[in-house]
């Protein structure tokens, strides 16, 4: 999917991604995709949203994170850490989850918007 966005693209959405993880404690953010969604999704997340789509990714909740750098993450579950210190299920379940479960994503992506020359993504 090398291409997917323009370099000027990557560049403006590389800018609004460091904006994004300054702002909170761990970078990330939660955003309900259209036509589901209750409010209107920020660009950052028109242009994830458009990724996905492109991917074949229909879910209809996405998590992300933004990173200025790059870290070696060892691999792990990604599961919903607050509902599982507070042993319940999320308010915000689908009518399809059934409550207690925990959350975890389907699918994974990595967009990288900027790779220096010669280097190759992991």
């Amino acid at each position: 999917y090398d291409g997917t966005f323009s370099p000027s693209t990557c560049d403006e959405l590389h800018d609004l991604a460091v904006d994004h993880c300054t702002r909170g404690d761990d970078g990330s953010s939660l955003f309900t995709r259209p036509p589901h969604n209750e409010r209107p999704l920020t660009p950052l997340e028109n242009a994830i949203d458009s990724a996905l789509v492109a991917l074949g990714d229909y879910s209809k909740k996405v998590e992300y994170w933004s990173r200025d750098e790059f870290m070696n993450i060892d691999v792990h579950a990604d599961i919903d850490e607050v509902q599982l210190e507070e042993g319940e299920g999320s308010e915000e379940d689908d009518d399809d989850e059934q409550s207690g479960l925990l959350r975890c994503p389907k699918m994974g992506h990595v967009l990288y918007l900027k790779v220096e020359d010669g280097l190759r993504c992991p």
